[in-house]
């Protein structure tokens, strides 16, 4: 797919439409041992494109 084209005509827009549901952009933080998501946050607004990942190891505090 070309940069800054839309996903469309994916499995997914069926999924949504069915669950008369829009799609969003967010990240969501798994608990690998649970499998649970553990926290969420959504990005509002146009998104461009999303790259870069850090993991923090346990124990670890981000810096506020």
């Amino acid at each position: 797919m070309p940069r800054y084209q839309r996903f469309e005509r994916l499995t997914l827009d069926q999924k949504l439409a069915e669950a008369d549901s829009e799609p969003w952009c967010g990240v969501q933080v798994i608990d690998l041992d649970t499998g649970v998501c553990v926290h969420w946050f959504r990005i509002d607004g146009p998104v461009a494109e999303l790259y870069g990942l850090g993991v923090l190891p346990i124990g670890t505090l981000a810096i506020e």
